[in-house]
């Protein structure tokens, strides 16, 4: 799993992840339901991927993702990366 992240003494500040599926690069934190704080935290966490669906990173056995970590500055590891959108509406609008 392909994975940029900038950290901040040894905190993870910025995180992106690929998707193994559609190959796309989404931010790490908006995808998990894990606590990533660590290198450690990124191995057994589990993602999936907003657009295909796939599911990646540990598996539901316990087994760690093999990772390939680049360091960068938060510039870099946003680049071409996908964030989430939240749109608020009123219900009783039509628009």
């Amino acid at each position: 799993m392909n994975v940029k992240v900038d950290f901040e003494n040894p905190v993870i500040k910025y995180i992106s992840v690929q998707c193994d599926s559609c190959s796309k690069w989404f931010n790490g934190k908006e995808i998990t339901e894990n606590n990533l704080k660590t290198s450690e935290d990124i191995k057994s966490a589990q993602f999936e991927c907003p657009l295909c669906g796939h599911i990646f990173g540990a598996d539901s056995y316990n087994n760690f993702a093999t990772l390939k970590i680049t360091e960068c500055d938060s510039d870099e590891v946003f680049k071409n990366c996908y964030s989430k959108k939240v749109c608020w509406k009123n219900q009783n609008e039509d628009y």
